[in-house]
């Protein structure tokens, strides 16, 4: 059986935001990575971050820190293949 891990998904309404956000994460030192915005977010730019769940409140306050706000964040779950 597969083993099932939670992300924190943050969209946002300009590849700028997107950009910027990836950019302020990074300077938190908090692990992202830029995905194609899933369509559970609605209409964006196309672009949003992924997160560890583990690591979402602080990507939160660094986001909120650089006053930049996502235009949407929801929790998904990725299965990791068996090994």
């Amino acid at each position: 059986m597969s083993e099932s891990h939670a992300f924190v998904v943050y969209g946002f309404s300009s590849t700028h935001d997107a950009l910027s956000g990836e950019k302020l994460l990074e300077q938190a030192r908090i692990a992202c990575v830029t995905i194609p915005a899933p369509r559970e977010l609605g209409e964006m730019c196309g672009l949003a971050l992924r997160v560890c769940e583990g690591d979402a409140e602080a990507a939160d306050a660094a986001l909120a820190a650089g006053g930049l706000h996502p235009s949407g964040r929801i929790r998904f779950f990725d299965r990791a293949p068996e090994s």
